[in-house]
Protein backbone atom coordinates (compact mmCIF):
# COMPACT_ATOMS: atom_id res chain seq x y z
CA UNK A 1 0.00 0.00 0.00
CA UNK A 2 1.43 3.35 -1.02
CA UNK A 3 1.28 6.55 0.99
CA UNK A 4 -1.23 7.94 -1.54
CA UNK A 5 -3.60 4.99 -1.11
CA UNK A 6 -3.40 5.29 2.68
CA UNK A 7 -4.42 8.94 2.37
CA UNK A 8 -7.21 7.98 -0.04
CA UNK A 9 -8.58 5.39 2.44
CA UNK A 10 -8.81 8.02 5.19
CA UNK A 11 -10.78 10.51 3.09
CA UNK A 12 -14.36 11.25 4.02
CA UNK A 13 -16.67 10.09 1.27
CA UNK A 14 -19.82 11.59 -0.22
CA UNK A 15 -21.59 9.15 -2.54
CA UNK A 16 -23.97 10.53 -5.18
CA UNK A 17 -26.21 9.18 -7.93
CA UNK A 18 -29.76 8.85 -9.16
CA UNK A 19 -31.92 5.82 -8.45
CA UNK A 20 -34.42 3.78 -10.42
CA UNK A 21 -34.96 5.02 -13.96
CA UNK A 22 -33.97 8.59 -13.09
CA UNK A 23 -31.19 9.93 -15.31
CA UNK A 24 -30.99 13.33 -13.59
CA UNK A 25 -27.77 12.97 -11.61
CA UNK A 26 -26.16 16.35 -12.38
CA UNK A 27 -27.53 18.04 -9.24
CA UNK A 28 -26.34 15.42 -6.76
CA UNK A 29 -23.03 14.99 -8.57
CA UNK A 30 -22.52 18.77 -8.40
CA UNK A 31 -23.32 18.60 -4.68
CA UNK A 32 -20.68 15.85 -4.26
CA UNK A 33 -18.11 17.91 -6.16
CA UNK A 34 -18.96 20.96 -4.05
CA UNK A 35 -18.38 18.93 -0.89
CA UNK A 36 -15.04 17.75 -2.31
CA UNK A 37 -14.02 21.33 -3.20
CA UNK A 38 -14.73 22.68 0.30
CA UNK A 39 -11.35 21.46 1.56
CA UNK A 40 -12.86 19.38 4.38
CA UNK A 41 -11.38 16.09 3.19
CA UNK A 42 -14.33 14.73 1.22
CA UNK A 43 -13.91 12.48 -1.80
CA UNK A 44 -16.78 12.50 -4.31
CA UNK A 45 -17.90 9.02 -5.33
CA UNK A 46 -20.25 9.46 -8.30
CA UNK A 47 -22.44 6.53 -9.31
CA UNK A 48 -24.10 8.21 -12.29
CA UNK A 49 -27.65 8.02 -13.60
CA UNK A 50 -30.30 5.30 -13.30
CA UNK A 51 -28.52 3.17 -10.71
CA UNK A 52 -30.54 0.21 -9.39
CA UNK A 53 -31.28 0.59 -5.67
CA UNK A 54 -29.53 -2.69 -4.86
CA UNK A 55 -26.34 -1.36 -6.52
CA UNK A 56 -26.53 1.87 -4.49
CA UNK A 57 -26.91 -0.16 -1.28
CA UNK A 58 -23.95 -2.36 -2.22
CA UNK A 59 -21.80 0.71 -2.96
CA UNK A 60 -22.78 2.23 0.41
CA UNK A 61 -21.76 -0.99 2.13
CA UNK A 62 -18.47 -1.07 0.22
CA UNK A 63 -17.40 2.58 0.50
CA UNK A 64 -18.97 3.51 3.88
CA UNK A 65 -19.62 7.16 2.93
CA UNK A 66 -20.36 9.83 5.48
CA UNK A 67 -23.00 11.35 3.18
CA UNK A 68 -25.22 9.76 0.51
CA UNK A 69 -26.90 12.10 -1.98
CA UNK A 70 -29.68 10.48 -4.01
CA UNK A 71 -31.61 12.02 -6.87
CA UNK A 72 -34.99 10.72 -7.92
CA UNK A 73 -37.49 11.42 -10.67
CA UNK A 74 -38.15 15.06 -11.32
CA UNK A 75 -41.87 14.57 -10.68
CA UNK A 76 -43.57 12.59 -7.95
CA UNK A 77 -44.66 9.45 -9.83
CA UNK A 78 -43.24 6.31 -8.23
CA UNK A 79 -41.15 8.23 -5.71
CA UNK A 80 -43.08 6.64 -2.85
CA UNK A 81 -42.18 3.16 -4.09
CA UNK A 82 -38.53 4.07 -4.75
CA UNK A 83 -38.04 5.68 -1.35
CA UNK A 84 -39.84 2.84 0.45
CA UNK A 85 -37.68 0.26 -1.34
CA UNK A 86 -34.51 2.22 -0.59
CA UNK A 87 -35.38 2.50 3.11
CA UNK A 88 -36.26 -1.18 3.41
CA UNK A 89 -32.99 -2.28 1.79
CA UNK A 90 -30.93 0.19 3.82
CA UNK A 91 -32.59 -1.11 7.00
CA UNK A 92 -31.77 -4.71 6.05
CA UNK A 93 -28.04 -3.86 6.15
CA UNK A 94 -28.20 -1.50 9.15
CA UNK A 95 -27.46 1.54 6.99
CA UNK A 96 -30.08 3.84 8.47
CA UNK A 97 -28.63 6.99 10.07
CA UNK A 98 -29.26 6.03 13.68
CA UNK A 99 -27.39 2.75 13.19
CA UNK A 100 -24.69 3.79 10.74
CA UNK A 101 -24.13 7.52 11.23
CA UNK A 102 -24.56 8.03 7.47
CA UNK A 103 -26.38 11.24 6.48
CA UNK A 104 -28.75 11.04 3.51
CA UNK A 105 -29.87 13.75 1.13
CA UNK A 106 -32.73 13.09 -1.31
CA UNK A 107 -33.23 15.57 -4.14
CA UNK A 108 -35.87 16.27 -6.77
CA UNK A 109 -38.39 18.90 -7.78
CA UNK A 110 -40.98 20.16 -5.30
CA UNK A 111 -43.72 17.55 -6.01
CA UNK A 112 -41.25 14.73 -5.26
CA UNK A 113 -39.77 16.54 -2.26
CA UNK A 114 -43.24 17.22 -0.84
CA UNK A 115 -44.16 13.57 -1.28
CA UNK A 116 -41.11 12.54 0.77
CA UNK A 117 -41.99 15.24 3.32
CA UNK A 118 -45.53 13.84 3.58
CA UNK A 119 -44.08 10.36 4.09
CA UNK A 120 -41.81 11.58 6.90
CA UNK A 121 -44.14 13.90 8.74
CA UNK A 122 -42.23 17.03 7.73
CA UNK A 123 -44.17 20.17 6.74
CA UNK A 124 -45.15 20.48 3.09
CA UNK A 125 -43.42 23.34 1.26
CA UNK A 126 -45.39 25.71 -0.94
CA UNK A 127 -45.13 24.76 -4.61
CA UNK A 128 -45.39 27.86 -6.79
CA UNK A 129 -43.91 26.36 -9.94
CA UNK A 130 -45.44 22.92 -10.59
CA UNK A 131 -48.81 22.95 -12.34
CA UNK A 132 -51.50 21.01 -10.45
CA UNK A 133 -51.51 18.42 -13.27
CA UNK A 134 -47.92 17.51 -12.27
CA UNK A 135 -48.98 16.68 -8.70
CA UNK A 136 -50.16 13.10 -8.61
CA UNK A 137 -50.78 12.49 -4.90
CA UNK A 138 -52.99 13.76 -2.13
CA UNK A 139 -50.19 14.54 0.32
CA UNK A 140 -52.44 14.46 3.38
CA UNK A 141 -53.72 11.03 2.34
CA UNK A 142 -50.14 9.76 1.83
CA UNK A 143 -49.05 11.03 5.23
CA UNK A 144 -52.00 9.26 6.86
CA UNK A 145 -51.63 6.08 4.79
CA UNK A 146 -47.89 5.69 5.33
CA UNK A 147 -48.12 6.66 8.98
CA UNK A 148 -45.54 5.00 11.20
CA UNK A 149 -44.76 2.15 8.80
CA UNK A 150 -42.11 3.90 6.70
CA UNK A 151 -42.27 7.38 8.20
CA UNK A 152 -40.37 6.47 11.34
CA UNK A 153 -37.57 4.92 9.32
CA UNK A 154 -37.36 7.79 6.86
CA UNK A 155 -37.59 10.41 9.60
CA UNK A 156 -34.48 8.88 11.12
CA UNK A 157 -32.72 9.49 7.81
CA UNK A 158 -33.71 13.11 7.38
CA UNK A 159 -32.18 16.26 8.68
CA UNK A 160 -32.92 19.68 7.26
CA UNK A 161 -29.70 21.55 6.61
CA UNK A 162 -28.95 24.94 5.17
CA UNK A 163 -26.13 24.98 2.64
CA UNK A 164 -24.12 28.18 2.88
CA UNK A 165 -21.42 29.57 0.68
CA UNK A 166 -21.09 30.90 -2.80
CA UNK A 167 -23.53 29.54 -5.38
CA UNK A 168 -21.32 27.63 -7.83
CA UNK A 169 -23.97 26.88 -10.41
CA UNK A 170 -23.55 28.34 -13.88
CA UNK A 171 -24.09 32.07 -13.68
CA UNK A 172 -24.12 31.99 -9.87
Amino acid sequence: MTADSKTEDKKRRVLAGSIGDCVHSLGVESFAEWMEDRGEGFLAVKLGPAVPIEDVINKIRESRPEIVAISMRLGDLHVDKLISEFIEKAARYHLLPRESGIRYSFGGLRPAANLVRAMTGLPIQEDKFSPPADRHYDLDEIAEKVGDRIASRIAGMCKIVEIKGRDRRIGG
